[in-house]
């Protein structure tokens, strides 16, 4: 009987929600190909993890000893001393690092950056097999890389890229490249989609601000077309029940402090600090309508028709949920008609998307991971 690995996963806690979702999508296929492992965070939150951490000798273990007492409490509040999150950290590299057998990156734009440094030293010097699933190139250029982050690229077992224009660069580095629509499609499991809807009676409104966190705010004009929007249909579909759905603690606030005007349209208010709320708020829905291309994979994943307000270069990411892409209010409406009239004809298309895309991502992990079942 082979042993439990100890897989790295890079990805956030209570910072980008949005890793937290890919974690659990990465999970699922995981377990669907049956590989046993110990799950390691390496917790890119920004509270927790700096981009120079591994320059700061005052976070080692010789502080541990000390963080009761009330000067280290007192200097703690002006100084990082210490590390003391329930995650792998650089005061645990020289002591683990022979016990890790696979990195896998999950997701995310922020994969090659400072904050990161440790992780390409586990390739790079001790030679752990690494996987990035699901990233995309964004915030760093491939003209930009340095030394050891392609020299990290071109060791990796296998990359898989959400966006197509990343797939050239990638690819002259590294054969076991790959370009394949994002996986949110499958954080859910068959048994948590939602059963068939019969008629559409409450729509998710989940949204963000011009003026939230930067990795999630939305542009102006996009965001007072869908506001608009919502208000179309509140005052043409009065029996609609209306719902505003968040995934970020600052959005929450900022929608009961400066939006505050714009709790009239909704009925009640949906927000959870913890990702696996979000599966059954969900499916209190019968349509999602979002600014953020990822809530609208999570609807298509439970099988909820779903229309996307894009506006950023990632739009293209919801043609793989066969979300309906907001154009001009008089095609949209038309298609949010369309979905009124025969919700459960969607509901069926997305059930035979999820069957259809499954397949080759499980026969690519399978392929690494052929030894280790």
């Amino acid at each position: 009987m082979k042993k439990r690995l100890n897989i790295l996963f890079s990805t956030t806690r209570y910072w980008n929600v949005w890793d937290e979702f890919i974690m659990r999508w990465i999970e699922n296929l995981l377990n669907e190909i049956w590989v046993k492992y110990n799950k390691i965070i390496y917790n890119r939150n920004q509270e927790v993890n700096w981009w120079f951490e591994f320059l700061n000798p005052l976070r080692w273990n010789f502080w541990d000893r000390y963080s009761d007492t009330i000067w280290f409490q007192f200097l703690n509040a002006f100084i990082k001393l210490g590390f003391f999150d329930n995650s792998f950290a650089y005061k645990y590299y020289n002591k683990f690092k022979n016990n890790i057998e696979y990195v896998i990156w999950a997701g995310s734009p922020e994969w090659a950056g400072y904050r990161s440094k440790i992780l390409f030293n586990l390739i790079n010097k001790e030679n752990i097999s690494w996987l990035m699933l699901w990233i995309w190139e964004a915030w760093y250029p491939w003209n930009k890389w340095k030394k050891w982050i392609i020299e990290g690229v071109k060791k990796q077992k296998l990359i898989i890229l959400r966006n197509p224009e990343d797939y050239e660069n990638f690819r002259k580095l590294n054969k076991n490249t790959f370009q394949l629509s994002c996986p949110a499609l499958f954080s859910a499991l068959e048994n948590e989609e939602k059963w068939k809807i019969n008629e559409i009676k409450s729509i998710g409104c989940t949204f963000s601000f011009p003026s939230s966190s930067s990795s999630h705010s939305v542009k102006n004009e996009i965001f007072e077309k869908y506001i608009s929007f919502i208000k179309f249909l509140k005052n043409n579909y009065p029996n609609l029940r209306l719902y505003a759905v968040f995934h970020h603690i600052k959005d929450l606030v900022l929608f009961n402090s400066d939006y505050n005007y714009l709790k009239d349209l909704f009925i009640d208010t949906y927000y959870s600090g913890d990702r696996e709320d979000y599966f059954n708020f969900y499916k209190d829905f019968d349509i999602v309508i979002s600014t953020r291309v990822h809530w609208n994979g999570i609807a298509s994943s439970l099988l909820i028709p779903n229309i996307a307000f894009t506006h950023d270069k990632r739009w293209s990411t919801v043609m793989w949920f066969w979300s309906y892409t907001y154009d001009n209010d008089n095609n949209t409406l038309d298609h949010f008609k369309r979905i009124i009239n025969n919700p459960s004809h969607f509901q069926e298309q997305l059930k035979n998307l999820k069957k259809s895309q499954k397949s080759n991502r499980l026969d690519l992990l399978s392929n690494v991971f052929s030894n280790e079942k």
